[in-house]
Parts: structure tokens; C-alpha cells; sequence
């Protein structure tokens, strides 16, 4: 099979969520030399998504060395470092993407690394950075309601209630925008996004 049918069925495999398929068709490429930026990005992620974090670290590791500044590398490395929750690790990778390459989904990577290190301002303003390069774009609003949630709950329900209207289906925001209802005494319409919740998350499953 040529490289590039092989890169191309990882790809698919990929796309189609088939993670161990799509590893082993990027391994096979490796071992007959083939080991480019792309397909060490792709080992990594489907790494990262297997939940092998430090695999996907090594990985990610031997992607920078050889070109220190993929974006791919430096937002993967960071993603698995906040998994492990080294969020100061997390923090410095994400930073370095975002000099590379700014996006809203690193500049909400960063801010949650930021919330998790106590660093609320700077996390706030990041996932600002993130709705000023996309508007409509939901983790960012749901980012700064976890941010709100203990310190300012009602702005936190105004983001919450701006992530569900531009993803109806959005579980996470359902569930923390029911809790924050309920908290504040709004128990029937708490316990419907509650609901709303439990029962997108069963259409997942």
C-alpha cells in the first residue's frame, strides 16, 4: 500500500472516531520510515484520545524536538499535561501555541489551565480572546461560567444559558446551569435543564 493511501485510511479512521485503527495505520507508517509532522500529530492525538496520556506525552515530545514549533505538538502536549494536571505545564505549552498560532479552542485551553491554577483574571480575559476570534463559540462561554460559578453566579448563568441557546444539546452547560438554578431557588427550571442533561447525555451513550 502506498503512504499515501495508508495516511488516508488513517485519516478516515480517524475522523470516524476509530482511534485504534487509525494508531495502528500511523504506526505501520513509522515503521517503514515514514514519520512526518502529520502523522507523529496523528499518533499523538489518538493517543490523547485513547486516554494514553503518557504515550501521547513521548509522542508529542519527539513531534517537537523535530519541529519545535507545531502547533499540533505544543496544544496536544499541553492537553495531555492538564489531563495529568500539571496546569502549570499545561499553561507554558498552550502560551507557545497561541504565539504560534491563535484559536479560540487554545485560548479556552488556556483558560481553563489558567482556572485551575487560581488565576481567574487571566483566565477570564483568555477566554475573551477566544469569543473576540469566534462569537458563537460555547466552551469559551462555558469556560467563564465555571470560572463565575462560586464568585458570581448570576453572570455564570447568563453564560450558561448563551452556551445552550448556541448548542441546545450541550450537556455540560445543561447540568451546571441546572445546579446554579436550583441553588438560586429556581428549582423547576433548574431540574429542566437537569433533566435536559440526563437525557442528551443518554442520546450520546
Amino acid at each position: 500500500m502506498k503512504p499515501s493511501e495508508r495516511l488516508e485510511q488513517a485519516l478516515d479512521a480517524f475522523r470516524s472516531d476509530d482511534f485504534e485503527l487509525a494508531l495502528s495505520e500511523v504506526d505501520a507508517m513509522i515503521a517503514a520510515g515514514e514519520d512526518g509532522e502529520l502523522i507523529l500529530a496523528i499518533k499523538g492525538q489518538c493517543l490523547l484520545e485513547l486516554e494514553q496520556y503518557e504515550w501521547a506525552i513521548e509522542t508529542y515530545e519527539s513531534l517537537l524536538r523535530r519541529f519545535p514549533r507545531s502547533v499540533s505538538g505544543l496544544t496536544g502536549a499541553g492537553r495531555c499535561w492538564w489531563e495529568l494536571g500539571d496546569f502549570a505545564r499545561a499553561r507554558d505549552l498552550f502560551r507557545l501555541a497561541i504565539e504560534e498560532r491563535p484559536t479560540a479552542h487554545r485560548y479556552v485551553f488556556l483558560g481553563d489551565a489558567l482556572r485551575e491554577l487560581g488565576v481567574y483574571d487571566e483566565a477570564i480575559a483568555s477566554c475573551r480572546a477566544a469569543l473576540d476570534i469566534e462569537p458563537d463559540y460555547e466552551e469559551a462561554y462555558f469556560n467563564l461560567a465555571l470560572i463565575h460559578a462560586e464568585s458570581n453566579p448570576d453572570e455564570a448563568i447568563r453564560c450558561l444559558w448563551r452556551a445552550v441557546e448556541i448548542d441546545p444539546k450541550y450537556v455540560d452547560a445543561h447540568r451546571l446551569l441546572g445546579q446554579l438554578l436550583c441553588d438560586a431557588g429556581h428549582t423547576a427550571e433548574g431540574e429542566s435543564h437537569l433533566g435536559h442533561a440526563d437525557e442528551f447525555e443518554a442520546d450520546e451513550s
